[in-house]
């Protein structure tokens, strides 16, 4: 194919050609998923979900092992599910077959690669010479060519047609398409500026081309069965559907065999050649015989439902409620501050508020049931002092009964205790209330989630308090069900006149408290004031964070780059400072030598730590934690302090057993790097002793492992060289090890202290049950995590995160001395300035930062002083892990974990410098002794991000 005209077209792609991610370069795999989304859908269509695509399946592996459910998932908005089937099986058959076919007649072996799929990938991916045949390219060649279909084909097949040497195939294919996108459209064809106008025989029309065909008609009966649980019933399609053919879908029937009853509903929907005027309607479930029907819980349809079709049916079908409420004394207050009254009752309602029903407090007496009457579903607010509860609980149970959602609006009389309280609002849920919003006297209280029912325990006085809140609250209209809500803030400004809060202390004495009061609440209060159930929160999954990618402090004090990367998800990565590396494996923490010479970074579900070169970022060594009959010599049979071994692996030898590293700590000037595991892999539930490695960083091999208690999750050396202290997340204690010793064989496990108490496995077992389902990881008492010794060594402080406090050791005389509590909940992570002066601690789930005095958090303890005040504290980032001070004590790096960020603090005021995005989920970072470079490991959760290590250079000037 050497004609002039196909030479000017070709230097007009290569001008004029869009820069679309699949174009970026020819690896097979993002070819193939490309031309599969683009079958029959627009470029603008594909664009934004390419990308989300690739981030979920990175490679064809991936794709492969993915569950097909889990495709059609990251496929929704594209439509034509069977494509996203057919691509999944291709992978599968790609992965057996060990390589990527590259000729259009072995690839169209595959499934779903047609005559045109296997000629775009082998021209594109693959520069072989064939011209793949879509709609665009017949439709360009037959009006410049001005040839009838006949002899159009003829050409196509004997060579005419099939690129030459004027450009690649993969260019001249997507010149091809290109053209036919943007000028030579089969509608409006742009002939003016054409490249090759004055090579065409029909100037932009031909006989020969087909006429758009009309979209039929379908009408079409969908019906929504549910059974006495609430799932929903869901029919297997088959091939010979008109549409939607194979996958999950809601029943269907003609509309003409299926006449609709009372209460139906109607919408319209196009998809392929239909539209379709569908009647959707609840029925009884009565399906129950048929063959390949599958009844499914509401919170697992995204597994089997795909096609926005469905969801417009089930959301014809669904009411959602928006209640905004407020705390106040006089109802008429929330004028003041731009609100609105409304109904026939004095309701709060917002501005512009878009809501199926609008609910606020109201003036009416206690007792009184106010009625709303939504669409569908009516609501009953009841409003009671908490004297009448028992009243309450005969009249809930009434009105769920007549089919209502249940709101209770409720008045605190006299003063409640914490436990009272909790119980009190429980128990209105039990009885049947969808939602229970409380008016306590001191102001904005704790809220949370019981059997996913929110209550609020107070919003505070708008007439008299300082601070209160509006709540705007969505609910499932058809169960009551939290959905999701937003506390927004609001303060007096001194003239007894509530206005908007930038402050939002509201927020913040909500989040505090709901975090402090209600352990393993299942309510996430953001610092934005959003409110989320936290099983179904969503994090952004971030990969492939673009190397380069720069931040800087407003001062320009401090900058940081991201100038590398080892990780495991992209193999073919195209940037040389992106490491490929199969051994990241959720990464959980780095070190660095004391010389900076190497790092270590631990590689948790790898049963590895893999060495590195800190300037070249390559591997030099692995050292793997997997022991046998031929690692006897490392284990030196001393007794695990008082420990017994409850369970034993196969072999019968307690010392055969993977470990999977998790935190590390150097001594003896760098030269043994101490590495403790979570668990013996054998030991599913902690039951027994665990372990921790001593490695030799001179030769990078494992000297000797000894016992620890159960789950060592943190381990500190002293700063006199004295003892190493193993933190022991599952039962409250820490054991000392004797390291003063120069040869490792000579180290001794020493004693255990217990902060207040140390917590048996008889002490969790029920009452007549047995001691196997307790999980060490989840039933850990104080959950003991971070850890560091004072300067001079007298004293180990410890993090407690669960309930909260730093516990005080004091070493000689081997006792526990007391808690002090006043940083903000779960404490992870704690770290000491350079001089020993100051502690800093993260706190997981709240977020923050705080900066503590040493001297007077030590005072506190030895005076039993409970409490201390932080000097500082700071909202850091959602879920903060790791934290690290620079070696000059300026700056304090954070890892947080839930936004996917760097963060970086200044060390004097917590004030927060910098931040800058990391591969998701951070949880462990370490910082070079000369401070120009931090490691940032990506571990990963539930199965999505993770498996990296971001490599960030530091410039201070």
């Amino acid at each position: 194919m050497q004609s002039p005209w196909l030479k000017n077209l070709v230097a007009w792609y290569r001008e004029n050609q869009r820069d679309l991610p699949w174009r970026k370069n020819q690896d097979p795999y993002r070819v193939m998923v490309s031309e599969f989304m683009l079958v029959q859908t627009t470029v603008a269509t594909v664009l934004p979900r390419y990308e989300s695509f690739l981030k979920e399946f990175p490679t064809l592996k991936s794709l492969a092992k993915a569950p097909l459910w889990k495709v059609k998932k990251a496929w929704s908005g594209l439509g034509y599910y069977l494509r996203a089937a057919n691509l999944w099986r291709a992978c599968q058959e790609i992965e057996r077959l060990g390589y990527f076919p590259k000729d259009s007649a072995e690839l169209q072996k595959l499934p779903g690669f047609g005559p045109y799929l296997a000629g775009a990938v082998a021209s594109i991916a693959f520069e072989v010479p064939t011209l793949p045949v879509d709609t665009n390219i017949r439709r360009v060649t037959l009006r410049i060519l001005g040839k009838s279909d006949g002899t159009w084909y003829q050409m196509a097949e004997k060579g005419p047609l099939v690129p030459g040497t004027i450009g690649k195939p993969s260019e001249i294919t997507q010149a091809f398409m290109e053209l036919g996108a943007l000028i030579c459209k089969a509608k409006g064809a742009n002939c003016s500026i054409c490249p090759i106008k004055k090579f065409c025989k029909t100037k932009g029309a031909h006989s020969s081309e087909q006429k758009r065909i009309k979209n039929k008609k379908l009408e079409l009966a969908i019906k929504l069965h549910r059974d006495l649980k609430n799932r929903i019933l869901l029919v297997r399609r088959n091939n010979k559907e008109l549409f939607l053919k194979d996958g999950w879908g809601l029943p269907t029937e003609s509309l003409k065999r299926c006449p609709p009853k009372n209460g139906h509903k109607t919408f319209s929907h196009s998809i392929m050649k239909w539209r379709i005027h569908a009647h959707i309607e609840k029925r009884a479930a009565k399906m129950t015989g048929m063959a390949k029907v599958k009844w499914v819980k509401r919170s697992q349809l995204g597994r089997y439902l795909f096609s926005s079709l469905w969801w417009k049916a089930l959301k014809t079908l669904s009411l959602i409620l928006f209640i905004p409420l407020a705390g106040f004394s006089a109802t008429i207050k929330v004028a003041a501050v731009g609100g609105v009254l409304s109904g026939s009752l004095p309701q709060i309602a917002q501005p512009h508020l878009e809501a199926d029903v609008v609910i606020g407090r109201t003036q009416e007496p206690e007792g009184e049931i106010v009625r709303f009457e939504t669409p569908k579903k009516p609501v009953a607010l009841i409003k009671i002092p908490d004297a009448a509860v028992k009243n309450a609980n005969a009249t809930i149970k009434k009105l769920k009964g007549d089919g209502n959602i249940v709101i209770i609006d409720w008045r605190e009389e006299k003063k409640m205790k914490k436990n009272e309280l909790l119980k009190f609002g429980r128990g209105l849920i039990e009885a049947g209330a969808d939602m229970v919003v409380g008016r306590r006297k001191n102001g904005p209280a704790a809220m949370e989630l019981h059997k996913d029912r929110l209550i609020a325990y107070g919003l505070g006085d708008f007439a008299k308090g300082p601070i209160c809140a509006l709540l705007k609250i969505q609910l499932d209209g058809k169960t009551g069900a939290f959905v999701s809500g937003e506390i927004i803030p609001f303060a007096q400004n001194g003239n007894d006149k509530p206005v908007p809060d930038e402050k939002k202390q509201a927020i913040w004495l909500i989040k505090k408290l709901s975090f402090e009061e209600i352990p393993k609440n299942p309510l996430l209060v953001t610092s934005e004031g959003k409110l989320l159930n936290k099983k179904e929160a969503v994090y952004p999954v971030y990969r492939n964070t673009p190397i380069g990618l720069s931040a800087s402090s407003a001062d320009g004090k401090i900058a940081l780059t991201l100038t590398g990367r080892l990780q495991h998800y992209n193999p073919a990565p195209q940037n040389p400072g992106d490491i490929y590396d199969p051994e990241i494996q959720s990464p959980k923490s780095a070190k660095f030598l004391p010389g900076g010479e190497k790092v270590y970074v631990n590689s948790l579900e790898g049963f590895t730590t893999v060495v590195y070169d800190a300037k070249t970022r390559r591997q030099t060594a692995l050292i793997r934690h997997r022991f046998d009959e031929k690692s006897e010599r490392l284990f030196s049979g001393q007794k695990p302090f008082d420990y017994e071994f409850l369970v034993k692996p196969p072999s019968g030898n307690v010392n055969h057993f993977a470990g999977k590293p998790v935190e590390m700590e150097l001594t003896h000037n760098g030269r043994y790097l101490w590495v403790s595991y979570y668990r013996r892999s054998y030991d599913q539930y902690s039951h027994n002793p665990c372990a921790v490695a001593v490695i030799d960083t001179q030769k990078d091999e494992i000297v000797r492992v000894l016992p620890s208690g159960p789950i060592p999750k943190w381990l500190i050396a002293s700063p006199d060289g004295k003892w190493m202290a193993f933190i022991h997340w599952g039962d409250n204690t820490v054991g000392f090890v004797d390291i003063s010793a120069a040869d490792p064989q000579n180290f001794k496990l020493s004693h255990l202290v217990a902060v207040e108490n140390r917590v048996t496995l008889d002490s969790l077992k029920p009452e007549g049950g047995d001691v196997v389902p307790i999980d060490r990881d989840k039933e850990c008492g104080f959950c003991l995590r971070g850890a560091v010794f004072t300067a001079d060594s007298k004293y180990l402080l410890v993090g407690r995160m669960s309930g909260g406090g730093i516990a005080v050791i004091d070493v000689k005389e081997k006792k526990y001395v007391e808690t002090v509590w006043g940083t903000k909940p779960t404490p992870r992570h704690l770290a000491l300035s350079p001089d020993g002066q100051w502690l800093y601690a993260s706190s997981n789930i709240s977020g923050y930062v705080s900066k503590i005095k040493v001297k007077d958090l030590l005072d506190r303890a030895r005076k039993k002083q409970k409490t201390l005040k932080p000097s500082a504290e700071i909202f850091a980032g959602h879920s903060v892990r790791t934290i690290e001070v620079s070696p000059d004590g300026r700056w304090v790096y954070a890892a947080s974990n839930g936004d996917s960020k760097l963060i970086v603090l200044d060390a004097d005021n917590l004030k927060k410098a910098a931040e800058i995005r990391v591969d998701s989920y951070p949880v462990g970072l370490a910082v070079s002794p000369d401070g120009g470079q931090v490691w940032v490991t990506s571990q990963g959760r539930d199965g999505q991000g993770g498996h990296s290590v971001c490599i960030y250079q530091i410039a201070t000037p």
